[in-house]
């Protein structure tokens, strides 16, 4: 008589460790990838870190045309100054005239911007 034992393992085929031949699984899968928020890189969904962190994540103002502008910045973090807003329908003050500004945009469709 031959006895069939199911086979455990990861059957996440997402995990770096998934195994095509596992019946079922075991809680064994590992997740590969950054594992440190401070980095752009970063997975949530990582629980071993694989060294893949290597650009550090800098706060600031990443809007070129503001005068707070931050060229070091990667992430815009809301700090962006505009004076001086040369462009009557940038309602947000971004610098840019588009869809956030489409209720202010229709009063003042066709105006030129210097």
């Amino acid at each position: 008589m031959t006895t069939c034992m199911a086979t455990g393992g990861c059957t996440d085929e997402n995990a770096s460790n998934y195994d095509m031949t596992a019946l079922t699984d075991d809680g064994s899968c590992v997740y590969l990838g950054c594992t440190d928020p401070l980095f752009l890189e970063y997975n949530p969904y990582a629980l071993t870190n694989d060294g893949s962190c290597s650009v550090v994540v800098v706060l600031g103002c990443i809007y070129d045309s503001a005068d707070n502008y931050d060229a070091s910045a990667n992430i815009d973090d809301n700090s962006c100054v505009f004076s001086g807003n040369s462009c009557p329908g940038d309602f947000t003050g971004d610098g840019f005239i588009n869809v956030s500004d489409l209720g202010g945009f229709l009063g003042a469709f066709g105006t030129s911007c210097e």
